[in-house]
């Protein structure tokens, strides 16, 4: 049925199968193990430097709402807190922003906090309505 010829040429063929399976699936998935290695190491040399910037950046602005340390002493809101004032606006956009007090929740006496108004897009400081694209 088969002469030795092509039992020879069938096997060479299977040999040269196995072996293209093996460089296929074994040789590349320990190529991409040490891709995943680099890039897992590129990934984590990347968030020390993150962290380090971020922990540079606490040392000037310690919560981190846009105003330094110093400002914030000048100012008399608290260094370690965003709002001061927990009205839902920090306090540099409170200054920067709606110029409204970073200290007081009300700032406009109406009995609505700051936050309250500008997520309704009134003013913080008084009646009426935001500006648009106050950003």
């Amino acid at each position: 049925m088969f002469s030795k010829k092509n039992i020879i040429i069938i096997l060479i063929f299977i040999v040269a199968l196995l072996i293209g399976v093996w460089l296929i699936f074994f040789k590349n998935s320990k190529s991409n193990v040490a891709d995943v290695d680099t890039e897992a190491q590129t990934r984590q040399a990347e968030l020390n430097v993150l962290n380090q910037a971020m922990a540079e950046a606490r040392k000037t602005d310690a919560d981190q709402d846009g105003l330094s340390n110093e400002e914030e002493a000048k100012l008399g809101t608290d260094p370690n807190t965003g709002d001061s004032d927990h009205d839902g606006i920090l306090d540099y956009d409170e200054i920067n922003l709606y110029k409204s007090d970073p200290l007081k929740a009300d700032t406009d006496g109406d009995g609505l906090k700051d936050g309250y108004e500008v997520l309704r897009g009134y003013s913080p400081t008084g009646s009426g309505k935001l500006e648009k694209n106050i950003y």
